[in-house]
């Protein structure tokens, strides 16, 4: 009997899925890691939670154009950390082809791009799990579709005059990095774990 020899295509195949749970798992643990650091800086301003200290401390609208410097962290709104006036944030509009807001992933490196609406609203958001679990219900024919039918439409938010305890009890919370700006309805920008921990240290410094 003629020995069998391995399927090649299979062999590929095996190690094409390996890879990808690899990076699958390596991207869980970077999210995990970046989730800890939030988690330590709330820990070291606000003794585990913000939004508890910035209300025993009687949180106050700061003047327009203030960045922060010599203000207590839980005074501190969202609009104190940097300009949110929309320009340079990454969004696509509900009618894109999935195609095209995978490319806007790839391109951007990032994992999760926000949707809006044609009056400028936030429709939602779509991430990497969006897009994989899509596919792998409905196969390539999807990505030619619109987005509109496949994105995550329970969006926590944030206003520009929201404080920053809040902001970041509200991540720690939803074990989440990032968090829209929408204000009146209009989406505005964005906050991320990032921006709140680059904040607080230059307030400590400060």
């Amino acid at each position: 009997m003629a020995d069998q020899k391995p399927d090649r295509h299979d062999e590929h195949k095996a190690l094409l899925e390996k890879s990808k749970q690899q990076q699958a798992q390596k991207k869980a643990l970077e999210r995990e890691q970046k989730q800890h650091a939030l988690d330590r800086v709330i820990s070291d301003h606000w003794g585990g939670d913000p939004a508890a200290a910035g209300a025993a401390q009687g949180a106050q609208t700061p003047e327009p154009g203030n960045q922060g410097g010599g203000m207590p962290a839980s005074d501190a709104r969202v609009k104190d950390l940097k300009n949110f006036d929309g320009a340079g944030l990454l969004y696509v509009s509900t009618d894109s082809q999935l195609m095209q807001a995978i490319q806007t992933l790839a391109q951007q490196k990032v994992g999760l791009v926000l949707v809006c609406d044609p009056e400028g609203g936030l429709a939602g958001v779509l991430s990497e799990r969006d897009v994989i679990r899509v596919i792998a219900g409905h196969g390539a024919a999807v990505l030619d579709m619109t987005i509109d039918s496949f994105i995550t439409t329970d969006v926590a938010t944030c206003g520009s005059n929201d404080r920053v305890a809040d902001v970041a009890a509200l991540m720690s919370e939803r074990r989440i990095r990032h968090l829209p700006i929408v204000d009146a309805g209009i989406l505005k920008g964005m906050i991320s774990a990032s921006d709140i921990v680059t904040f607080l240290a230059k307030s400590r410094s400060a």
